[in-house]
């Protein structure tokens, strides 16, 4: 029996310095990538993106200037749309004017015979 406790202490203690191992190989890793990343960090990447062309795309100061205004196009398809509701409306009040009209003129035409 005390043989069987000193093979668990002996793995145990195996065990421990394997996992003592691990961690110490983990914590370079660790320390390696902060390297990694505090450079990333100070890594100006701005001036990477603003040299890069890209081939048949036009720069900024090349756009026309008749591209680059803002119209508000809600406007004119708000002003059409009124224009043409109004001329419907107008239509619709001259039809009803004309029927009445026409219903009148026969009213006068049947009292005078």
């Amino acid at each position: 029996m005390l043989l069987k406790m000193g093979d668990l202490a002996h793995s145990a203690d195996v065990r421990a310095s394997w996992l003592k191992d691990e961690v110490t190989s983990l914590k370079v890793e660790v320390s390696d990538l902060r390297k990694d990343m505090d450079y990333l960090k100070s890594t100006d990447f701005t001036s990477l993106f603003e040299s890069a062309e890209a081939p048949g795309v036009p720069t900024s100061s090349d756009m026309p200037s008749a591209t680059t205004e803002d119209k508000p196009m809600n406007d004119l398809a708000a002003t059409e749309l009124e224009a043409e509701t109004d001329e419907e409306q107008l239509n619709a009040q001259e039809a009803i004017i004309y029927k009445d009209m026409l219903d009148l003129e026969e009213m006068i035409v049947q009292f005078v015979i």
